[in-house]
């Protein structure tokens, strides 16, 4: 049997066909920076929004209208108007999204009052990094390679060591030894990624 075609690896040409894809793609939009970087910031927000509004809202059009608009605001907002006006933004619509958890039937879950703030301040802080001229542009670099590194890492170990499972409720998938292989490609990336850069990234 082939060994990438065996149960284990069935998913490996769909994965790898996506990264060929889609890595140039956002490797490109991180370096060119300006509105396309905005753009990709905010669509991957109200992507994260109609995730997190079907996991814990069922999908209600208000409460997904409500996180979407927030997670904009976090992407265009810091540039053009400045911090304070998108996290005064940001906040108007968690007051918002909270009071309409109160008053619409089936919501009132503890989860309904984290999200506005759990989609949106991660991408302001992605939209404020990447204007930093210094560090900016290296430091999300590192960070989205990073993600990608640990994904890989982690599925390999996965699926060749296998072994106990890490959140069975959760994601069935997950084992221990992918964690394990994820945190070490995080560790061997950062150290690559330092030894390129002269170590000039460390705050010795």
């Amino acid at each position: 049997m082939n060994f990438w075609n065996s149960g284990k690896f069935a998913d490996v040409g769909r994965r790898s066909l996506s990264a060929l894809i889609l890595a140039p793609l956002v490797l490109a939009v991180i370096l060119q920076g300006g509105i396309w970087f905005q753009i990709t910031v905010g669509l991957l927000g109200v992507l994260m929004a109609r995730e997190w509004v079907n996991l814990v809202h069922g999908g209600n059009d208000i409460q997904f209208a409500i996180h979407a608009a927030a997670t904009l605001c976090a992407a265009f907002l810091p540039q053009t108007e400045g911090l304070d006006a998108a996290s005064g933004a940001i906040l108007i619509l968690w007051i918002v999204s909270a009071v309409a958890s109160v008053v619409q039937p089936g919501e009132g879950s503890i989860w309904s009052y984290f999200g506005v703030f759990y989609l949106s301040l991660p991408l302001l802080a992605v939209a404020l990094l990447r204007v930093d001229a210094q560090y900016g542009t290296a430091a999300i670099l590192w960070c989205v390679v990073l993600v990608w590194v640990a994904d890989v890492f982690a599925y390999f170990a996965g699926r060749i060591i296998g072994g106990r499972k890490l959140a069975p409720r959760l994601s069935p998938k997950k084992t221990w030894a992918g964690l394990g292989g994820a945190v070490f490609g995080a560790i061997v990336w950062s150290l690559c990624f330092s030894f390129m850069n002269g170590f000039s990234y460390f705050p010795l």
